[in-house]
């Protein structure tokens, strides 16, 4: 990122940069206005992606962006491509944000900040580029962008100037790279109204006391570890989830939580195998992950902006031994087990 700031500080001193190759074949293009039409707001970044590499001569550094996004299938890979696509033709992104080297040494310093969130993030893409200027959203729309907000901004830059597409064009395109027509996310407590168990406090007739342990996480440790404490506290209103004879004794969540509060969240099975670690959703009572999940919805954790996304393995009574595949309590390699990514 560094070196980055580096590049655009002297593209902004008059060093030379990429030459723009322009045009792109309308025929292509109306396929792509077609593609956007017909296919779901969640896969609009892929399929605009796809389409302006088939239809358009993209500047280089565009261009082998949106191969690395498409490459991967990954739309969280679009963040860096958009800072690759910076990086690489610094002055398209001077003339893209306004804001230039400034813009980008804040990005930097935010990284990693468990204060700044997606909402945080885009606000900050918004007001150091001025995107108003490419009138494709509002500031609240924007505020909506996911991980292809710089990418977008400077791809609109080049549709707009270079490619001289029309307005709407743009506007479609922008759009569809921010990820701002995908449909809005459904929570935890979206998904999960209410436990199924129809308990109004108390313990239910068979609950038995549980265990929460931190089996692993991508974010920052001292977050990760807030959070599971939290859940430690809640052990009794999920203990009562486990009533059921058929209940396991042992099985692992996945949450991610932000702002305050679990917005993902899942019952996995985590079994690693050598340097292979394999995540499978469990197989479990579907009354079961109803229950814990719409509880764990509506515990109350710290709130900080950044999603963290967290392991945890729960567990009945004692925890149990490491079984043959190298799992316990659920989770690969027990409570250092290696499921996800460390932020220290």
């Amino acid at each position: 990122m560094k070196s980055g700031v580096a590049a655009i500080m002297a593209a902004a001193l008059g060093w030379a940069s990429p030459v723009h190759a322009a045009a792109c074949d309308e025929a292509k293009l109306a396929s792509l206005d077609r593609g956007l039409t017909e296919m779901p707001g969640d896969l609009h970044l892929s399929v605009a992606g796809a389409g302006l590499v088939e239809a358009c001569r993209l500047p280089p550094a565009l261009d082998k962006a949106f191969r690395k996004v498409l490459m991967t299938g990954e739309d969280s890979f679009a963040r860096l491509a958009g800072a690759s696509a910076a990086e690489g033709d610094p002055a398209l992104f001077l003339s893209a944000c306004p804001g230039g080297p400034r813009v980008m040494a804040d990005a930097a310093r935010r990284f990693g900040d468990p204060r700044v969130g997606p909402r945080e993030e885009a606000l900050a893409w918004w007001d150091g580029c001025r995107v108003e200027r490419f009138a494709v959203a509002t500031r609240e729309e924007w505020s909506r962008a996911g991980a292809g907000a710089l990418l977008a901004i400077v791809t609109a830059q080049w549709l707009r100037e270079t490619a001289k597409l029309s307005p709407a064009r743009v506007r479609t395109y922008t759009r569809a790279l921010a990820g701002l027509d995908a449909p809005a996310k459904r929570t935890l407590a979206d998904r999960y109204p209410d436990d199924g168990l129809g308990v109004a406090g108390g313990r239910a007739a068979g609950a038995a006391a549980i265990e929460v342990a931190l089996s692993d996480f991508e974010g920052a440790s001292d977050v990760a570890d807030e959070y599971v404490a939290t859940l430690r506290t809640e052990r009794a209103r999920l203990a009562d989830c486990f009533a059921a004879p058929a209940a396991p004794k042992a099985l692992s969540m996945r949450l991610t939580i932000a702002d305050g509060a679990a917005q993902e969240g899942e019952l996995v099975r985590i079994s690693k195998s050598g340097s292979t670690t394999r995540i499978d959703h469990l197989d479990a009572d579907p009354r079961l992950e109803r229950c814990l999940l719409a509880r764990v919805a509506r515990i109350r954790f710290k709130t900080l902006a950044a999603p963290t996304k967290i392991y945890v393995a729960v567990t009945r009574g004692t925890q149990p031994a490491l079984a043959p595949d190298g799992v316990a309590g659920g989770v690969a390699g027990g409570v250092e087990g290696g499921a996800g990514k460390r932020k220290r």
